[in-house]
């Protein structure tokens, strides 16, 4: 009897230790996540806004919005390898609602978009996976803020 009981209280001690360090860091990877859908549909609605541009014979303008698109999908596509590393299944992006207005107030917007997600939503994030000690995580923030 007491060598079942010293072989299962082997096995828990066991079963901790491995354990340690390798829980994953739930909350980091919910915002990948949304980090992801939000890059996700920044893209699609930067591409959109381009076509606005076009239409409104703002070449250049319409060139630096498809330039912008291709950016937030290498973006998503990072955050994507990022929810890999965990384990996570990517999937397809959820992606968000926006309008389609005129090129001022489409550049209005991107300029809102891309100001909340330096100044507020990658901080927030980094300092969240800082204490998940999320190292991959952080690092993929932080080259977001470039």
């Amino acid at each position: 009897m007491r060598t079942i009981f010293s072989f299962i209280l082997l096995l828990i001690i066991a079963g901790i230790f491995t354990n340690c360090g390798t829980s994953k860091p739930k909350k980091s990877i919910e915002n990948l996540r949304t980090a992801f859908n939000n890059e996700s549909t920044a893209s699609e609605k930067y591409a959109k806004f381009a076509q606005a541009a076009m239409a409104e014979r703002f070449d250049t303008i319409s060139q630096l919005f498809d330039a912008a698109s291709k950016s937030e999908s290498i973006h998503a596509f990072n955050h994507g390898k990022v929810l890999e590393k965990y384990g996570e299944r990517i999937g397809t992006a959820e992606i968000g609602s926006y309008e389609v207005k005129t090129t001022a107030e489409n550049l209005q917007a991107a300029i809102n978009s891309e100001t909340y997600e330096m100044q507020t939503m990658y901080p927030g994030f980094i300092r969240i996976a800082e204490n998940e000690k999320a190292p991959e995580t952080i690092t993929d923030w932080q080259q977001q803020q470039l």
